[in-house]
């Protein structure tokens, strides 16, 4: 993840293929867990964060996504749509993106902060 971050604001070619058409692209990768689970001091708290952490995504369990299904394609996707009226999509959809959003943004951790300001990055 931070590869691809320092990758959007500087020049850091040095030899490591990353646009090739099988490459993994940066707009694919998951958005960082929550603060909680990162600072979780043993096996057992971090099951019992993530515990919790399902408990209060509720719509998980219907089958739904949730915040952890996010990538940084969702967050640049809503960004676009907020700033400049990118693509079009359902209301519905844009909704429960924007939820999703907003529950990630809640339980970010510093590494979440460069991530969300690099999604503004065109």
């Amino acid at each position: 993840m931070i590869y691809f971050i320092l990758g959007i604001h500087f020049d850091i070619d040095f030899g490591l293929p990353c646009n090739r058409a099988y490459d993994l692209k940066f707009e694919h990768l998951k958005l960082p867990a929550a603060k909680v689970l990162w600072e979780a001091h043993n096996e057992g708290s971090w099951a019992e964060e993530l515990g919790l952490l399902g408990q209060d995504q509720g719509e998980n369990v219907s089958g739904k996504h949730s915040e952890a299904d996010l990538t940084f394609g969702d967050l640049k996707r809503l960004n676009k749509r907020l700033c400049n009226g990118g693509d079009s999509a359902s209301a519905e959809d844009e909704c429960s993106l924007r939820r999703r959003l907003d529950k990630w943004f809640e339980g970010m951790d510093e590494l979440g902060m460069p991530i969300a300001i690099s999604s503004t990055v065109p």
